[in-house]
C-alpha cells in the first residue's frame, strides 16, 4: 500500500465502527435484525460466504443499496475478504444516511480463522447458470438465493391435479430435493388434468410416474417417490426428511392427518384445494398462526362431492402455482407469504380474495387445551385416542 492510501485508510478507520467475528456471531445467534451485507464480487462469493448474507457487489452499492435496504435505521454489518473494501463501504453507507453500520474486522478470512461457519455451495456449473439465469438476475434471488432453493427439500403429498403444476415448476426452478407421496395408479381419466402423467404412464404408480417426469424436466433435482398411503404409522417418518410439505390430495382424511403431523413436527405446510369453480389455499406455520383444524374444525366427509359436481381441471394448475410461489418465497425469505390468511379463487370471475383467519383456542391440536399430543411421541396412544373418540375418526384415512 502507498503512503497516500495508508493515510486515507487510517482516516476512514477513525470514522467507522468495526466489529469482531465473535461479536458478529453473537448478533446472528441472538436473532437480532442485523443485515449482513457481502460486498465482494460474484466469483469470490461462489467460493465461500457467510450464512445469511445478502450479496451486493461494491461497484453497485450506491445505486442499489436503498432498494435492497430501504430502512436506514436497520443495523448493517458489511464484510469483504479482509476488511478493507467493507470499511470504505461502511463509510459510504453512513454518508448515505444509514444510522447503524459496522464493518467486519478482518473480513471473511478472519471469520474463518475464528472457526465460524462458511458455505461453499455456490459452485454452479455453466449449464446451471444458464438454466437458472432468469431467476438469478432477479435482485430478490441472485446466486445466493438460488443456492437456498437448491438446498431446499419439499415433500408433495399427492401426485394428481393439484400437485402437477407445483411439482413441475419446483423442479424447473431448481429445488434440491422433491419427495412425492401417492399410492394410486395412473388411469385414463387422470390424463385430462394431471399433466405430470402421460399415456405411457397408464397403470403405473403415480408417485413413480411423477418422479420420472421430474427427472425429465431437471436431472439436477434429487427425487424420492413414496408409493404408499399415509397413516399414523408412517406420516411423521416421511415428513421428517423435508423442510416444507405441500398437501395436494383433495382428501379430507389425509389433509387433517398431514396437518397434525406438520404442526407437531413444526414443519411449514402449504395446502391447496379445489371444488367446482373455486379453489382455496392456506399456509400453516406452526406456532405463528392457525392450523387447518383451527379454520376448518369439521371436515367435508363427502369425498365424492367433486366428482358429482364437476369442476375445472385447470383450476388445479392455478392452485399448484400458488403453492410453488409460496415455496420459493419461503426459501428466499422474501415476499408476502400467505400467513394467517385464506386465499380464495373464483374460477369464473378470476377474482382472488384474501380472508384473514385466526387460531382457534378450542382447536384440539394447537389450542389452549390440546388433545392431539402423541402423534410423534406415541403413535399407539394417538391411535387409541382416535378409537376412544377423543379425536375425530376422520383424522385418518
Amino acid at each position: 500500500m502507498g503512503k497516500a492510501f495508508e493515510e486515507m485508510w487510517s482516516e476512514i478507520k477513525g470514522k467507522i465502527k468495526e466489529i469482531s467475528p465473535e461479536e458478529l456471531n453473537k448478533r446472528m445467534t441472538n436473532g437480532k435484525e442485523t443485515l449482513l451485507l457481502d460486498i465482494r464480487e460474484k466469483d469470490e462469493v461462489r467460493r465461500e460466504y457467510i450464512p445469511g448474507a445478502e450479496l451486493l457487489p461494491r461497484g453497485f452499492l450506491e445505486m442499489q443499496v436503498e432498494e435492497l435496504i430501504p430502512d436506514k435505521e436497520r443495523p448493517i454489518v458489511v464484510y469483504c475478504a479482509a476488511g478493507v473494501r467493507s470499511g470504505f463501504a461502511a463509510k459510504t453507507l453512513m454518508e448515505m444516511g444509514y444510522k447503524d453500520v459496522a464493518s467486519l474486522r478482518g473480513g471473511i478470512e478472519k471469520w474463518k480463522g475464528s472457526g465460524f461457519e462458511v458455505l461453499r455451495d455456490l459452485d454452479f456449473t455453466r449449464d446451471q447458470l444458464k438454466r437458472y439465469s432468469r431467476q438469478i438476475i432477479l435482485r430478490e434471488v441472485g446466486e445466493q438465493g438460488q443456492a437456498k432453493i437448491r438446498r431446499g427439500r419439499v415433500l408433495i403429498v399427492g401426485a394428481g391435479h393439484l400437485s402437477s403444476a407445483a411439482t413441475m415448476y419446483l423442479a424447473a426452478g431448481g429445488v434440491g430435493k422433491l419427495g412425492i407421496v401417492d399410492s394410486h395408479t395412473v388411469t385414463q381419466r387422470d390424463l385430462r388434468g394431471q399433466i405430470l402423467h402421460t399415456v405411457p404412464s397408464l397403470g403405473k404408480n403415480r408417485a413413480e410416474s411423477a418422479a420420472k417426469m421430474v427427472k425429465g424436466i431437471n436431472p439436477d433435482v434429487s427425487i424420492e417417490a413414496h408409493p404408499v398411503s399415509l397413516g399414523v404409522e408412517n406420516t411423521v417418518d416421511i415428513i421428517e426428511g423435508y423442510d416444507i410439505i405441500l398437501e395436494c390430495t383433495g382428501n379430507s382424511h389425509t389433509r387433517y392427518l398431514v396437518n397434525d403431523a406438520c404442526v407437531l413436527k413444526e414443519r411449514p405446510l402449504f395446502i391447496a384445494e379445489m371444488k367446482g369453480d373455486w379453489g382455496r389455499a392456506m399456509s400453516v406455520y406452526p406456532g405463528e398462526g392457525p392450523c387447518y383444524r383451527c379454520v376448518f374444525p369439521k371436515p367435508d366427509l363427502d369425498e365424492n362431492r367433486s366428482e358429482r359436481e364437476g369442476g375445472f381441471d385447470h383450476l388445479g394448475g392455478f392452485m399448484g402455482l400458488i403453492q410453488a410461489a409460496e415455496v420459493f418465497k419461503f426459501f428466499l425469505g422474501k415476499g408476502d407469504l400467505l400467513k394467517g390468511e385464506l386465499l380464495l379463487l373464483n374460477g369464473f370471475s378470476m377474482r382472488f380474495h384474501r380472508k384473514p383467519v385466526e387460531r382457534n383456542r378450542e382447536c384440539p391440536l394447537c389450542g389452549e387445551h390440546p388433545t392431539i399430543t402423541h402423534l410423534m411421541e406415541d403413535r399407539d396412544s394417538y391411535g387409541h385416542q382416535i378409537n376412544q373418540g377423543r379425536i375425530e375418526r376422520w383424522a385418518l384415512k
